[in-house]
């Protein structure tokens, strides 16, 4: 740890992987069993390295970046061009499956329950492989995601399938009614939600949220209300502010926890009309030292946070003091796997918020199950996530790659 230097002024990594290693036993030895639901998602996910060069059946060079293989298309536009795929694996994807696939494992003794589009009248068998203590309810049929993924990001494209169908009355009749739906919500320690951006109907499910669901569930002060919106690009400024203005009105009664990554803090921030304050860079984690801070000054959500390769930052408000951290991550100029990494930051971060680590221990947790799973495509169990906070900073002074999954 001495050799780390923190780098700017909102910099509490030292501070923070001390802290959770001395209070790791909230994580391997929980107090309570938690409850968390999931929804409403599901995705058939196949994942592709796309090949550069191919020597022989067996040897073959990849495309390491997304800028190198965009260029390939873009100097091949007036032409046609065959660029073969390798498998990488199959498996069932989707905010919500992911988010339970990583909670199974870090949260032995939790139960999930898992309401998604898994399969409907029955359920697709590549979704009963997810972890015993994670419940599948089915509402819908999957889409199917082609994913692409490169060392410096990934490529998906979805056939939404079934999704485009769960309107409102659909979900609620899948479910077994709005009385199912409550109690649910009752029993639940956390109330996942994604993505936004992808489900057409999900702000019309905030509004029944708001009219009839949450006001007859109790406790509600001690739950967490989860959003991970994925890729704004894909709404208007209008469908962004009338999101962010319907968490606003559930952050009244029950704590909101939104999860961001840099990308979409840069359409936040335009829909906000904050882009005069911000200035912010993709690929250039320095220009995010505020964001956070900065928009949830306008937001006052109890928790916004916004994960990055190289950093996570947490912003909000717990007992009327306002916060902002800032975490190095352990980036791995490397990866081996994108796909779900912000589904294991965000199952991370809110296993530990819930199992009361602070909210910079929660970043250190979050940061470590994502940079697990990029170096393994595994979801980590305590044990791992503790090994790897024990050498948090070799991993960030030497861009480690590999991580043993035991």
């Amino acid at each position: 740890m001495g050799d780390y230097k923190k780098q700017n002024d909102f910099d509490f990594t030292l501070e923070a992987v001390s802290s959770t290693l001395k209070n790791f036993d909230k994580i391997e030895n929980p107090s309570r069993s938690l409850n968390f639901f999931m929804g409403f998602d599901g995705y058939i996910d196949s994942l592709y390295n796309m090949v550069k060069n191919r020597k022989n059946v067996k040897e073959f060079e990849i495309y390491e970046s997304m800028k190198d293989f965009g260029q390939k298309i873009v100097d091949t536009a007036g032409s046609s061009i065959s660029i073969e795929r390798a498998f990488k694996k199959e498996i069932g994807g989707g905010f919500a499956p992911n988010m339970a696939r990583a909670i199974g494992k870090m949260a032995p003794i939790a139960q999930v329950d898992l309401f998604g589009a898994l399969g409907y009248p029955n359920i697709n068998p590549i979704f009963k492989k997810l972890p015993s203590n994670v419940e599948l309810h089915s509402i819908g049929t999957p889409g199917e995601t082609l994913a692409l993924e490169f060392s410096d990001g990934k490529v998906m494209s979805q056939d939404f399938g079934g999704i485009f169908e769960l309107d409102w009355k659909v979900v609620i009749s899948r479910i077994g009614g709005r009385d199912k739906l409550i109690s649910a919500f009752e029993k639940a320690d956390a109330i996942g939600n994604g993505h936004w951006s992808l489900m057409p109907f999900m702000s019309s499910y905030f509004n029944h949220f708001l009219s009839d669901i949450l006001p007859n569930v109790s406790n509600l002060k001690k739950k967490l209300f989860f959003l991970d919106p994925a890729d704004l690009t894909k709404r208007s400024d209008g469908d962004i502010k009338e999101m962010l203005s319907l968490l606003k009105n559930i952050n009244d009664l029950i704590p909101v926890v939104l999860s961001v990554n840099d990308r979409e803090v840069i359409d936040i921030s335009r829909a906000l009309n904050l882009k005069e304050q911000l200035s912010l860079e993709k690929n250039n984690p320095t220009s995010y030292l505020s964001a956070g801070k900065q928009i949830n000054s306008a937001l006052n959500f109890n928790y916004f946070v916004i994960h990055d390769p190289h950093f996570a930052s947490i912003s909000g408000v717990e007992q009327s003091n306002n916060f902002h951290y800032w975490i190095t991550e352990g980036f791995t100029s490397k990866p081996k796997y994108t796909v779900a990494a912000g589904d294991h930051f965000n199952a991370g971060l809110l296993n530990a918020l819930l199992l009361e680590m602070t909210p910079l221990e929660s970043c250190v947790i979050a940061n470590a199950a994502t940079a697990i799973f990029v170096r393994t495509g595994q979801s980590p169990s305590p044990k791992e996530l503790k090994r790897f906070i024990f050498h948090y900073f070799d991993y960030i002074n030497q861009d480690i790659d590999k991580f043993k999954i035991n």
